[in-house]
């Protein structure tokens, strides 16, 4: 029940309920007094009469006695008692010599002052007074005798006269009076009404904007503000609300912020497990739109409620295993108010622990490398001294120097395989950085790759400028991002094609080396284009790529204050054009 209902509830049958006392006791008071006054009059118009004696006169006497009484009070009825109450005259003849034996009459006998009563004679509201009738001592029954309320040792009781004068007058009068009571108290109660509406009007109006606002900031509106119109407690009331409802803004915008960026997938349910609650991570994570989950039993998604290692069901029915933790929420007494689940992706983290166990294992394959290089160089050199050696004593134009050459040659060769080997698989002592030819470091890399292009059926062509300005380059870092490059476009033919790797100078806008790699294969689609240097995202499928290739080259490129551009078109090949300032 709103409060101005209440309080007219309360305020109209209470102001009802007092007014009702005031006029009945309005009336009651008008009434006796009117009664009195009545009283009054007529027993002050009774004295003024002079009245026969009642030993000596006769019944037409009294009689005649009687009818001038009620013709100066208007009585409708009139009648002379004796000590013994009975009539000895009376207005209706018939009822002379009765006895009248009731309580009021009696009382009226004993009574040394005028009494009165109202009763109802011929149908008509009167009111009867009963007046004592005295006479002096030791008067003569001639005398006349009168009419006094008090009684004095001269004087002894001769009867008492009763009569009932009509309250027809005291009726009209007292309606009168209660018709302008009932008037006053309307206007009373009216101006109250009055003066209690603008009272509550101007109450109940900032009590209205507060219960509004109140609703606005339950119902999940932030920094809700009402008007302080006054400085009384309805004052600082509004001024409170707004400090809390500031406080709470900001509360809910740190929270919130939390929430929504926080990188693990966050549930939380009511006391009867329905979801109220997730955040941007679980819907990801999940596949779910959040209003397609709120409402719906948390073991939709969460089939295993085990702390630890738990499986969550995703919208496409997959089962993704993740870390999970759980608590009740409860109220500070205690009272619950559902649970909170909170599950971090172990996806990623089996992946990072699956790159791990290659990169160990490319370690150890490249250490093994090193030391079979070590191993192959000491043979080399002996074939190399001894076909050198022989091919000197051999005639110049015999078929055993000329295959003497040709031994010479290719140990040459793999003597520098074996050496470029060594270049790329020994580690790093940090980023030292020297004068080099990108050419140079371009046949490097070819050296290494060489053999892998034959096995893959790909052509590889250089193009290389003549002339171009030496670059302060790590020599390591930038063999291995172009034979990363070679690596994938080998992947990208696998039905062989051509390599093409070419460098240059730029002018514009400013001057650059310019190294591209381009092959003919099937393209990047253009929905991973923008993907392609995250580390660990690979479209390989698994076992074949970590993700980490492309990655590396963009970071060691930009650590070289270098640029790398993309050109693909599907079933045209790629290009990756590489661009270091001068």
């Amino acid at each position: 029940m709103r409060l101005r209902t209440r309080f007219w509830v309360f305020f109209v049958p209470t102001i009802s309920a007092l007014g009702a006392a005031i006029l009945l006791f309005s009336y009651h008071a008008v009434h006796r007094a009117l009664r009195s006054a009545l009283a009054a009059r007529s027993v002050s118009l009774v004295e003024g009469q002079a009245a026969p004696s009642i030993a000596s006169s006769d019944e037409m006497g009294l009689l005649s006695y009687l009818r001038g009484i009620q013709e100066i009070t208007g009585a409708v009825e009139s009648k002379l008692l004796d000590q013994e109450g009975r009539a000895l005259a009376h207005s209706n003849v018939l009822e002379k010599g009765r006895i009248y034996p009731e309580g009021f009459i009696a009382e009226a006998l004993r009574s040394e002052a005028v009494t009165f009563r109202e009763r109802i004679i011929a149908g008509e509201s009167v009111l009867e007074l009963a007046q004592p009738l005295w006479r002096e001592k030791g008067a003569s029954s001639q005398k006349d005798f009168i009419l006094d309320a008090g009684r004095s040792d001269e004087r002894v009781r001769a009867g008492t006269l009763v009569y009932g004068v009509p309250l027809r007058e005291v009726r009209s009068t007292e309606g009168r009076i209660l018709k302008g009571v009932c008037g006053i108290f309307l206007a009373a109660l009216l101006a109250m009404i009055a003066a209690f509406s603008v009272f509550f009007r101007s109450v109940l109006r900032p009590v209205r904007r507060l219960d509004e606002a109140v609703r606005r900031l339950g119902a999940g509106e932030s920094d809700v503000r009402i008007p302080v119109v006054s400085k009384d407690e309805l004052g600082e009331l509004s001024a409170c609300f707004n400090s809390m409802s500031g406080s709470l803004a900001e509360a809910r915008v740190f929270l919130e912020g939390i929430l929504e960026n926080m990188a693990e997938a966050l549930l939380v349910t009511d006391e009867a497990g329905i979801i109220v609650r997730i955040n941007p991570a679980a819907a990801r994570l999940l596949g779910y739109a959040p209003e397609h989950l709120k409402g719906q039993p948390i073991d939709r998604v969460l089939p295993r409620l085990d702390k630890g290692e738990a499986g969550l069901r995703s919208a496409a029915g997959e089962t993704i295993p993740v870390l999970l933790s759980h608590a009740p929420l409860t109220t500070r007494g205690g009272a619950s108010l559902g649970k909170v689940y909170i599950a971090a992706d172990l996806r990623e983290h089996e992946r990072i622990e699956k790159i791990a166990r290659n990169s160990e294992k490319l370690s150890s394959i490249g250490r093994l490398a090193a030391g079979v290089a070590h191993e192959i160089n000491n043979p080399l050199g002996v074939i190399l001294g001894f076909a050198q050696s022989l091919r000197k004593r051999a005639a110049a134009d015999s078929v055993e120097r000329s295959a003497l050459s040709s031994i010479e040659r290719e140990a040459e060769r793999c003597r520098d395989l074996v050496r470029d080997l060594l270049l790329f698989s020994r580690q790093s002592q940090g980023d030292v950085r020297r004068e080099t030819g990108i050419n140079d470091l371009v046949r490097q890399a070819m050296n290494l790759i060489s053999g892998y292009s034959k096995h893959k059926d790909v052509e590889v062509k250089l193009d290389l400028a003549q002339d171009l300005p030496k670059l302060k380059l790590n020599g390591d870092q930038m063999v291995q991002v172009i034979v990363n490059l070679a690596s994938n476009a080998f992947d990208a033919m696998p039905e062989g094609g051509t390599l093409t790797v070419s460098t240059g100078l730029r002018s514009s806008p400013s001057s650059c080396v310019v190294l591209r790699v381009r092959d003919t294969g099937k393209g990047i689609p253009p929905e991973v284009r923008g993907r392609i240097f995250e580390p660990f995202f690979t479209t390989k499928d698994v076992g074949r790529g970590t993700g980490l290739g492309l990655s590396l080259v963009h970071e060691i490129v930009q650590k070289h204050e270098g640029i790398i551009e993309l050109e693909s078109a599907a079933d045209q090949g790629t290009t990756f054009t590489l661009s270091f300032p001068v």
